[in-house]
């Protein structure tokens, strides 16, 4: 069994669109997805027809010689394992702002804003864990992370034939971020009391011997 998970993008606005985003395992042996596989399955409400040749038709073959036998067109996941492909999932939201990525197993994800709309900031990457535990008819899966970005959560419990799925918001903001920890924002700031350090230190020395002067 496996899960889906659709995000939405929000921004101040409402719906956000053009936001790109990567899926990526953590331990690299959890992400599934997203290759799709046509398949043709024997069934009497089927469309198909089965010819000589191994292709489908949908059109009943003239000759006695080939089968009758009718067969429906399935689109189904196959597993796309990232511990063997070494591949990350990349996908862009769609124009009704949501984003789904498919096939994933329970595990350790990092889901990270790769492209993000002009006038918002990049969210941190969010950090999230999905729990698995088998059924006789499905899965029931669990969803958490601690990122502030995302928001109202929900999990749809599927079955034996349909994907779980794991619904949440993903918020953007708009306006000026602070100087992150350790970057070009910190130094100046070191910079500058330095300089005001220096500057304070000058001032005194100054004084004490304008001081003594004056005695």
């Amino acid at each position: 069994y496996s899960t889906q998970i659709e995000l939405t993008k929000l921004g101040d606005d409402g719906i956000l669109t053009g936001a790109e985003f990567t899926l990526t395992s953590k331990d690299g042996t959890s992400l599934m997805a997203l290759r799709s596989a046509v398949e043709f399955t024997a069934a009497a409400d089927g469309d198909y027809y089965l010819l000589e040749d191994g292709t489908y038709s949908t059109t009943a073959p003239a000759s006695a010689d080939e089968s009758t036998q009718k067969y429906k067109k399935v689109t189904t996941f196959v597993p796309l394992n990232n511990a063997t492909s070494g591949v990350d999932v990349k996908g862009t939201v769609a124009a009704d702002g949501t984003l789904t990525f498919k096939g994933l197993d329970a595990g350790d994800y990092i889901l990270s804003e790769t492209v993000t709309p002009t006038g918002y900031n990049t969210i941190t990457p969010i950090e999230f864990s999905i729990g698995g535990i088998p059924s006789t008819t499905g899965c029931e899966w669990s969803f958490s992370t601690s990122n502030a970005a995302v928001n109202g959560i929900v999990v749809t419990q599927g079955n034996s034939t349909t994907d779980s799925k794991i619904s949440f918001n993903v918020v953007n903001t708009k306006g000026s971020t602070l100087p992150s920890t350790g970057g070009i924002g910190t130094k100046l700031f070191y910079l500058f009391g330095g300089m005001l350090a220096v500057g304070s230190g000058v001032v005194l020395v100054t004084k004490k011997r304008m001081a003594n002067i004056e005695k």
